[in-house]
């Protein structure tokens, strides 16, 4: 499924797919697919968490922003 999720980005494709596999085989389809976004949305949760450590939040960046292009 990995595979084909890099070779292929069109819905047209899976549902092609789809309408010729057992009810077995879409489950196990759905599932690794719910699996996969699953992963990737917790991947980006600890990318934007470890950018709002690292960084703080928007209005404190624009703030630190402004406060330097007043010194500057």
């Amino acid at each position: 499924m990995r595979k084909l999720g890099r070779e292929h980005n069109d819905a047209e494709f899976f549902l092609r797919l789809i309408e010729t596999r057992p009810p077995e085989v879409i489950a196990n389809i759905a599932i690794i697919l719910i699996n996969q976004a699953d992963y990737l949305l917790y991947r980006q949760l600890e990318r934007l968490s470890q950018a709002f450590l690292d960084n703080g939040s928007f209005s404190e960046r624009m703030t630190r922003l402004r406060k330097e292009r007043r010194n500057f």
